[in-house]
């Protein structure tokens, strides 16, 4: 196929950043020409839509034509993340704030938090549905099973859906090519600069709390993630350098 455009689905905290300074940007710099997305950008629906947080939807700019790359990372890993820069937003914003002020994070506060907060509910599931104009809970435990397959079918219109741990460490030239010889464009250096002295965890904060879980931990927090983990565990979907 003939692609004209290219679209990255950037999923919050699983390395967007990373992949958008080294693989997109050079991609734009090299094809000028050539139409590229790397985020969303709210339209609204009419001219009574006020809302800055209703979601587009990912596919409002995506056809037949357009290529489409999504990075996932452990349903887990990033609900640690997106919690760590929650609760360090809060504390940012709370009067009397310094830079100095130490932030407590505590294992069970986090868990509590997943348990009982529905936006920590299959998150990644919800992007691929578009369902933030929606009730938040609406893939609830109760009701994952009957939109396993929607969201799959959603999944396998993704042309290239990236591991995170994958990106991070794979050889970057391999994912330039892949995407460039798709498309039919332009080659492409990925830029690695933006990748020398980082860890897999951009911040220690992260990575302290990752370390702490146990696996009865994670057992608790994944029943809240197990449609994002019908995705994750489908080792068919995910590109293999």
């Amino acid at each position: 196929m003939q692609y004209d455009s290219f679209y990255f689905l950037h999923i919050p905290k699983s390395d967007g950043r990373r992949f958008t300074d080294s693989i997109i940007i050079p991609l734009k710099n090299s094809n000028p020409e050539f139409t590229v997305y790397n985020q969303e950008e709210y339209i609204p629906k009419d001219k009574n839509d006020q809302s800055p947080f209703h979601h587009q939807g990912w596919d409002s700019r995506v056809y037949e034509k357009t290529y489409v790359v999504m990075i996932m990372r452990d349903p887990i890993e990033r609900a640690v993340s997106w919690y760590i820069d929650r609760i360090k937003a809060d504390v940012e914003n709370t009067p009397g704030y310094s830079k100095g002020t130490k932030i407590h994070l505590l294992k069970d506060k986090f868990i509590d938090y997943v348990n009982n907060d529905s936006r920590f509910y299959n998150p990644v599931s919800k992007y691929l549905l578009n369902d933030f104009g929606k009730d938040r809970s609406f893939l609830s435990n109760n009701e994952a099973i009957n939109n396993i397959d929607m969201v799959l079918k959603k999944a396998l219109r993704i042309n290239m859906i990236i591991k995170m741990d994958t990106f991070i460490e794979c050889d970057k030239t391999l994912i330039s090519k892949k995407i460039t010889s798709d498309l039919n464009v332009n080659p492409i250096s990925p830029d690695l600069d933006v990748f020398k002295g980082t860890d897999f965890y951009t911040n220690s904060e992260s990575k302290k709390l990752y370390l702490s879980l146990t696996d009865l931990d994670k057992d608790n927090i994944k029943k809240n993630l197990m449609l994002d983990y019908e995705i994750y565990n489908n080792e068919d979907l995910f590109w293999k350098p």
